[in-house]
């Protein structure tokens, strides 16, 4: 799906991919200019557990005469000073922004510690609200795909009919656990043969490279339950819609057995002897 980085803070990003290392970073604030330019997050070393961050650090909320003499952060002191003694400055603002960075670390922890509490009360207020609008039970679902995507049933209203965001969803989702593309055909059927009108028909290729048939059969009961959901709050009344899943588009011959509709004709030639 296309998500905007630029609007989603680092403490957001973190407790989502790695909740386990809270209490790890260690964080480096390269000042808020960056931000007009790049995300909230700028870089993360997964190794050494470090975090480069566009905020502005402690120093920068601090009086300027507090660590340095009158003027001398001063744009118009600089110039008329030596150069040897900007660089002095210089040097002296580096040496105490790795002194305080300890304070930006433990703030920064802090927040992510908030953001956590705050989404779990999040979390509890989506169950409560689809159980007393939807009568969905959040809490009580086992299967972890529809979990993830029961959150979308509070837009239930914006998002009906929406295909292409089916497509981007189920491709985003599937995608953390396996390598995976969902792709999108439109067509036609005939509704009613008597009468001779087309219907629309939309169909989702779930295209898995590799899957073997053991695969098929337990990624197929998995997934089942997930289409099922999806037909019933996200697809509207009327449009046929159907989802395969194979290891390529061109190849169904994991499918056990053909898909016809009720108004397939099937022709068999003979030999006459």
């Amino acid at each position: 799906m296309n998500v905007d980085l630029n609007h989603i803070k680092a403490e957001v990003l973190l407790n989502y991919l790695y909740p386990e290392r809270q209490d790890d970073w260690i964080v480096e604030q390269k000042g808020a200019f960056f931000r007009n330019y790049q995300n909230d997050l700028l870089k993360i070393d997964l190794e050494n557990n470090k975090l480069s961050l566009s905020r502005d650090n402690f120093i920068k909320l601090l009086p300027e005469n507090v660590l340095f003499g009158k003027g001398s952060m001063n744009s118009r002191a600089r110039k008329s000073r030596r150069e040897k003694q900007v660089k002095e400055d210089r040097e002296n603002y580096e040496n105490l922004s790795v002194l305080f960075s300890a304070i930006d670390t433990f703030r920064f922890r802090d927040s992510l510690e908030y953001e956590a509490y705050f989404s779990s009360l999040s979390e509890s207020r989506v169950a409560i609200l689809l159980k007393e609008i939807y009568g969905y039970d959040y809490e009580g679902e086992q299967n972890r795909y529809i979990k993830r995507m029961s959150h979308l049933l509070l837009r239930s209203d914006k998002l009906k009919g929406n295909m292409e965001m089916i497509r981007e969803f189920l491709e985003a989702l599937l995608s953390e656990e396996m390598s995976c593309v969902v792709e999108k055909d439109l067509g036609e059927y005939r509704g009613n043969d008597r009468i001779g009108c087309f219907l629309s028909e939309v169909t989702y290729h779930v295209i898995i490279p590799g899957l073997d048939m053991d695969s098929y059969r337990v990624l197929k009961q998995e997934l089942t339950p997930l289409f099922d959901f999806i037909k019933e709050w996200f697809v509207p009344v009327g449009l046929e819609t159907r989802f395969i899943i194979s290891d390529n588009k061109d190849n169904d011959a994991l499918s056990t057995r053909s898909i016809l509709g009720y108004n397939t004709r099937i022709e068999q030639k003979t030999n006459n002897l």
